[in-house]
């Protein structure tokens, strides 16, 4: 289906998401607050597969906190989670769409959250407010959230485009839904999530957007990426499948978003992505 993930191909075809994860969580790491006394909660919500945050966040956490929850609104990709961590009795896994309202049931079941992270999955969610209140909701007195995610990207626009080709429109009817992409168009994006957090009832807020050199070092990296993230392959015909990837290659090589980091300028191919902290009083 056009607007799922694929565990296997994000697992293998990950540098993209590393490669900007890893550098931002370590130099604004120290943002976070942990608890003195210990036994901090913490929850992950768009966790994918769990590989990002086995390698980059499971690693910087105290080792005497108290909970672990992974969440994704995708049961395949919890049960891909299970994986990394084997029976660690303080580490559960909850079905969560944060882009969704909170019933009671929910809000008892999970409880609140010293510490909420997030690694990509909110580039993908078009009602930001809403997501962000659920944060806010979740977090305990005092608590805080660190997210990661894509403002801007060469691979956002390459899909822009491609999608919005005649021949591969009656696939996606519904563009703006699988591929929301909510602050690709916006002209003072810090601006504007910094307002909403402030509205929302965050405080020691900051919302950084950093520009990041990546390009993918083969075509079959580049595909494999493209393959994990939604896409209207399915749908399609195997002769339209390959007609479908190899336009897609040659955007992406048109756009010098395949070949050596070293032969690249900064401006090539930049990514902005967003590193965001907030705490609730």
């Amino acid at each position: 289906m056009s607007g799922e993930f694929n565990p296997d191909q994000l697992n293998t075809f990950s540098a993209f998401r590393d490669f900007h994860a890893k550098i931002f969580i370590e130099k604004y790491k120290h943002w976070l607050k942990w608890n003195p006394k210990g036994k901090d909660t913490i929850l992950d919500i768009g966790c994918s597969t769990g590989a990002q945050s086995h390698k980059l966040i499971y690693p910087i956490i105290p080792k005497d906190f108290s909970k672990f929850v992974y969440s994704d609104k995708c049961q395949l990709m919890l049960n891909e989670a299970k994986t990394h961590f084997g029976d660690d009795s303080k580490i559960s896994y909850e079905i969560l769409d944060i882009s969704s309202d909170l019933d009671d049931a929910m809000k008892t079941k999970m409880g609140s959250f010293d510490h909420i992270f997030s690694l990509y999955s909110l580039t993908w969610i078009a009602d930001q407010r809403k997501c962000f209140e659920r944060i806010y909701e979740l977090l305990s007195p005092g608590g805080d959230c660190f997210l990661i995610f894509v403002a801007g990207s060469l691979y956002m626009e390459i899909v822009t485009e491609l999608i919005g080709k005649a021949r591969w429109k009656k696939f996606i009817v519904n563009p703006d839904e699988v591929y929301p992409f909510p602050h690709r168009k916006d002209p003072n994006p810090v601006k504007t999530v910094t307002e909403m957090m402030k509205s929302i009832g965050f405080v020691n807020i900051n919302v950084k957007l950093e520009k990041s050199l990546f390009v993918f070092s083969t075509v079959d990296e580049f595909l494999g990426y493209l393959k994990g993230l939604p896409n209207p392959l399915q749908k399609m015909s195997q002769k339209e499948q390959e007609d479908y990837l190899k336009q897609a290659a040659d955007l992406a090589i048109a756009r010098n978003l395949i070949g050596e980091m070293s032969e690249r300028k900064y401006n090539d191919t930049v990514s902005e992505i967003f590193v965001i902290y907030g705490r609730r009083d």
